[in-house]
């Protein structure tokens, strides 16, 4: 069988690791470590930065490897996920499709999001968790005609605590991320490397061949 190698176990990566296993003998490199959910308690680090401990956001890091952030030369903050399940651990969990102007351009993902539809189940049970200012404010939006919509969610959303912590990875494991079609493809022979950071990829006529 041939072997491939998958860089990196995010939304891309994960769905490539699956698809692929089967039909190639499947190696996944990860940056990161296994992806756990930050444990501490927040109420104490809200108090170190009220003491002015925490001066910018890249500080995260230091306490939550998993996510790393940087600034632009415009001082925008970018955030994204290190380990496995890449940014999608780190993500809230919307579900919402955002390839309108795709399909201005003749790219017509139809297929492809009917396809994941059967495997990410789309929810709005958490708008029963919703606090009363909000419920009232989607209320009030409803009797101005503004036709509100709740944002779908991926996941299991029935499970949902309302612990309010979605972006610091989810303890229940309630909304739906990218380790799950990692563990599909663990599960059908693929290999997980975590810890690897690949810094070139070897090709030659045209063709990777390694990294």
């Amino acid at each position: 069988m041939k072997k491939a190698i998958v860089v990196g176990s995010g939304a891309g990566g994960a769905a490539a690791a699956r698809e692929l296993q089967g039909i190639f003998d499947v190696t996944i490199l990860e940056a990161g470590k296994e992806f756990s959910p930050f444990s501490r308690d927040l109420s104490r680090l809200e108090k170190f930065r009220k003491c002015g401990i925490f001066f910018e956001e890249r500080m995260i890091s230091l306490l939550f490897p998993a996510m790393k952030i940087r600034k632009t030369r415009d001082r925008m903050v970018l955030v994204n996920g290190v380990g496995t399940g890449g940014t999608t651990t780190l993500c809230t969990g919307n579900g919402l499709r955002m390839d309108r102007d795709l399909k201005k351009i003749g790219i017509d993902l139809d297929s492809e999001f009917e396809e994941l539809s059967r495997e990410i189940v789309l929810t709005t049970a958490h708008q029963t968790r919703w606090s009363d200012t909000t419920q009232k404010l989607f209320k009030r939006c409803i009797e101005l005609e503004m036709y509100p919509v709740p944002t779908p969610k991926m996941g299991d959303y029935e499970r949902c605590t309302g612990c309010g912590r979605c972006i610091l990875g989810c303890r229940n494991r309630v909304k739906w991320d990218s380790r799950r079609f990692i563990d599909d493809a663990v599960n059908k022979g693929a290999h997980l490397t975590t810890r690897c950071t690949v810094k070139k990829v070897a090709i030659t006529n045209g063709r990777a061949h390694g990294v």
